[in-house]
C-alpha cells in the first residue's frame, strides 16, 4: 500500500474508534525506484526515504509502522542466487547511474504538466438547464 492511501487507512480506522494503529509491511521499505518495468514515485516522493519506521508513523498517523529488514527478505531467496532487490537496497543488478533517475523524474514530470494542461480546458456541457 503507498504511503499516500495508507495515511488515508490510519485515519478510517483511528475514525472507526480504533486504540492503536500498526502498519505492518509485507515487504522492506521501498527507497528506489524500480527502472525495469514498473512506474513508480521518484524517491523523493516514497514514504519511506530518508525516513525512520518512526518518521513513517507519524506522517501516516500510526502508532507504528513495521517493515521486515531487506536481509531477511535476502535470506528467503538465497538459494536463487541473484535477485533483484533495487527498491529496497538501491543495489541494481544493471549498474545504472543516477542520469537514469533524472531522466524519469524529467519524463513524469513534463507528463503531469501535459495532464494539466489538457484538464485546464473547459469541456461544454452537453446537458440542457
Amino acid at each position: 500500500m503507498r504511503g499516500t492511501i495508507s495515511k488515508h487507512v490510519v485515519a478510517a480506522l483511528n475514525a472507526a474508534g480504533a486504540k492503536e494503529v500498526y502498519f505492518i509491511s509485507g515487504s522492506p521499505m521501498i527507497v528506489n525506484p524500480c527502472v525495469y518495468g514498473i512506474d513508480m514515485s521518484s524517491k523523493e516522493e516514497m514514504v519511506a526515504y530518508k525516513r525512520t519506521e518512526k518518521e513513517i508513523a507519524s506522517l501516516i498517523g500510526a502508532d507504528h509502522v513495521i517493515y521486515p529488514k531487506v536481509e531477511d527478505l535476502q535470506s528467503l531467496y538465497k538459494d536463487f542466487g541473484k535477485v533483484c532487490d533495487a527498491c529496497f537496497s538501491g543495489d541494481y543488478p544493471t549498474k545504472l547511474g543516477e542520469q537514469i533517475f533524472s531522466n524519469i523524474a524529467n519524463e513524469k514530470q513534463d507528463r503531469m504538466l501535459n495532464k494539466m494542461k489538457f484538464s485546464a480546458f473547459a469541456v461544454p456541457s452537453i446537458i440542457e438547464e
